[in-house]
């Protein structure tokens, strides 16, 4: 039988301890999704025997109060059909791998986002919050300068601010993305309180953005994307969403808005 890590091994502090109810948070969402034939919900019985573990030891994993070792893991990500995004974002909760993140990116960025003129940047940080823009962004995206510093974040503005939704062709995959992006990159820290901060926030404005968060969406960033946005007179433009990273800057990123056929 394979083994599982006892709480007080898979990590120090408040953290670990909410990482591991956010895997059971995450899982037990996941077994009344269904991953029988037809879909229907899983007992934790049934989960137990399919990863070869005792009821106990799985009944502890989804209360939070132990951490499933990595060949546990892949059968639970068998078990599961988890996809790529999942299994990071599994990975992310037994080891985060780093601290807490800085408050703000590095100097680097910010020069390397001056030197970006023509193309639409801005750097992304910690729960999508927005750190830098050119005047590129302001131009094609939104006017940054315009919004609010406190509703200065992805999430915020694709749910809830009129002139940005207006631009996508198809606001509904990006509201997944969203709330995706905010989960998966929330995993080294869940109990944070500018994560839970934000949450509360969306979840209380935005029912969308409720259900979306309950159903334990998952979405890594991409490093490109193809993106349509529609301009104020209904025409859409086609762009490539490229994200660029700083080794030293792993908690934030750049996004750049390139036109197809750009050099």
């Amino acid at each position: 039988m394979a083994h599982v890590t006892d709480s007080g091994n898979s990590g120090n502090g408040i953290d670990a301890h909410e990482r591991r109810r956010e895997m059971g948070r995450f899982l037990k969402a996941r077994r009344a999704r269904g991953s029988l034939p037809a879909g229907k919900a899983m007992t934790r019985q049934q989960v137990a025997e399919l990863v070869h573990v005792s009821i106990d030891y799985y009944t502890r994993i989804e209360q939070g109060r132990a951490t499933p070792s990595a060949s546990v893991t892949n059968q639970i990500f068998e078990v599961f059909k988890f996809n790529a995004d999942e299994r990071k974002y599994i990975k992310d909760l037994v080891d985060p791998g780093a601290t807490l993140p800085p408050s703000e990116p590095s100097g680097f960025m910010h020069t390397f986002l001056a030197g970006v003129r023509e193309v639409p940047a801005i750097i992304v940080g910690p729960h999508t919050s927005i750190h830098g823009w050119n005047a590129a962004a302001n131009r094609i995206i939104v006017n940054f300068d315009e919004i609010p510093a406190a509703e200065r974040t992805l999430a915020r503005m694709i749910f809830g601010n009129a002139n940005f939704r207006a631009l996508f062709a198809n606001i509904r995959e990006y509201e997944i993305l969203a709330a995706g992006v905010l989960r998966s990159t929330s995993a080294p820290s869940p109990a944070c309180p500018k994560l839970v901060e934000e949450v509360e926030y969306l979840s209380s404005r935005y029912p969308t953005f409720k259900y979306l968060w309950a159903r334990f969406t998952v979405s890594q960033p991409r490093g490109r994307r193809e993106l349509t946005l529609v301009d104020n007179k209904g025409n859409e433009k086609c762009f490539e969403l490229a994200s660029f990273q700083n080794i030293d800057d792993r908690w934030y990123r750049i996004l750049m808005l390139i036109r197809p056929g750009a050099t």
